[in-house]
C-alpha cells in the first residue's frame, strides 16, 4: 500500500474504494472549476461512477501501469495526484493532479507533486517525469514550473476536453535535474 508523509498536515495515500463517495463530493463541489482541466469530470454523474473509476485505478496499481493518490491535508481528501501512465520500457511518467480551489494557494499541490516526483526517481527508478496542461491552465503551468521543469514544447489539439480539442504545454524534468 502506498502512503507517503509530505509534511506535519499534508499525506498521500493510494486511492481506496472507501474514498468514492467522498472524492464524488468533491466533483460534485467543485464541477465547473475542475470539466474546464479534467475530461473524466462530465462523464462522473454519481457515486457509481467514482467507485469505477477507482476500480480503474487500482487495476492501473496493481498490473504497474499507473498509480493514483489521494492528497489528505489535515486528514481531509483535499485533491488526487497521480502517476496516470507509467512507461517502463523509457523510464518515464506522467504525472496528473488537482485540488480543490479553497486549498490553493497554501503550496499543498506544490509540496505533494514534488513528493510524487522525489518518489517517482527514488522508488520507482524512472528517468523522466512529464506534465500536460491545458495552455490556459495557468495554475497547473505553475506548479510546473516552480519546480524546475522544462517547457518542452506546445502539442497543437493534444488533448480533447468537452466535445473539442485544447492544445496542451509539455514539461519535462529529468532525474539528473531533480535537486
Amino acid at each position: 500500500m502506498f502512503v507517503r508523509k509530505v509534511d506535519e498536515q499534508t499525506e498521500l495515500r493510494l486511492v481506496e474504494f472507501f474514498d468514492a463517495g467522498e472524492l464524488f463530493e468533491i466533483v460534485e463541489e467543485e464541477r465547473h472549476y475542475l470539466q474546464t482541466w479534467l475530461p473524466w469530470v462530465e462523464n462522473t454523474r454519481e457515486v457509481r461512477d467514482m467507485e469505477n473509476a477507482i476500480r480503474n485505478f487500482r487495476r492501473g496499481y496493481d498490473e504497474y501501469e499507473s498509480m493514483t493518490a489521494v492528497v489528505l491535508f489535515q486528514g481531509e481528501i483535499v485533491g488526487v495526484v497521480s502517476f496516470n501512465e507509467l512507461d517502463w520500457t523509457n523510464r518515464t511518467t506522467y504525472i496528473g493532479y488537482w485540488l480543490r480551489r479553497r486549498y490553493q494557494g497554501r503550496g499543498i499541490i506544490t509540496k505533494s507533486v514534488k513528493s510524487l516526483i522525489t518518489c517517482a526517481f527514488s522508488t520507482f527508478g524512472m528517468n523522466k517525469v512529464i506534465v500536460r496542461a491545458s495552455v490556459a491552465n495557468e495554475t497547473s503551468r505553475a506548479v510546473a514550473e516552480r519546480l524546475g521543469f522544462t517547457k518542452e514544447g506546445v502539442s497543437r489539439s493534444g488533448a480533447r476536453m468537452n466535445n473539442h480539442f485544447i492544445d496542451q504545454v509539455i514539461y519535462g524534468i529529468l532525474k539528473k535535474e531533480w535537486k
